[in-house]
């Protein structure tokens, strides 16, 4: 890879390759590929291909377009996003995360019991160091884990607590996973979002990213 020439957003820039990377705890977390990568980037498809070869390509989107122009797909083990937000398409590609999931549901479980936010939130970056997202003061705190589909806030919306997204996977108490929480059951603390984060961190870097233009 050639030597890369500046940031934006949270990626590193190789402009002659055509690809920005943003790693997050020694992992890639999103590569972005724009239209000076000519290459295949997923079933012949690059930043050169329209919308019509794209689904004519992968189908139906699974998230649909929005104000930013991004629709994408999810599969087995990637996230593959598109962009119409600029003059020429990008193409954005997160990994779909496989990660310890019982950890975490002992660590809710700890602070229902003793509500003690300073010693929840130090755990859980103990356990999980690759959070995509962490803003905190005294009497604040937004830990985001985007490709996890956990957020954990406090003082940021009225449900303060513990924000599981649709994209989450494994058990969040003792008996319980999302399914249950999709099905009506209630967890202390625990809000269920039916949204993808990734699609919104997606939809995040585009907004940001536009700002820049």
């Amino acid at each position: 890879m050639e030597p890369k020439i500046g940031s934006v957003y949270k990626h590193d820039v190789y402009e002659d390759t055509g690809i920005m990377v943003r790693n997050v705890y020694q992992k890639i977390f999103n590569i972005v590929f724009t239209e000076n990568y000519s290459g295949n980037v997923i079933n012949g498809i690059n930043a050169l291909s329209t919308t019509e070869d794209i689904i004519s390509a992968l189908g139906e989107p699974t998230y649909g377009t929005s104000e930013y122009g991004v629709f994408g797909y999810k599969g087995e083990k990637i996230y593959v996003f598109f962009s119409t937000a600029y003059s020429s398409l990008q193409i954005s590609v997160y990994r779909v995360e496989d990660y310890e999931k019982e950890d975490f549901a002992k660590l809710i479980e700890n602070y229902n019991e003793e509500q003690n936010v300073k010693k929840f939130v130090s755990s859980v970056t103990d356990i999980w160091r690759d959070y995509s997202s962490y803003e905190y003061d005294t009497n604040y705190v937004n830990l985001q884990y985007a490709l996890k589909g956990v957020a954990i806030q406090f003082n940021v919306t009225k449900d303060h607590g513990i924000i599981i997204y649709e994209n989450y996977n494994g058990q969040i108490a003792e008996g319980k996973t999302l399914e249950d929480l999709k099905q009506g059951s209630t967890i202390k603390n625990v809000y269920y979002k039916n949204e993808n984060s990734v699609h919104i961190c997606e939809q995040d870097r585009i907004e940001e990213y536009t700002k820049m233009e």
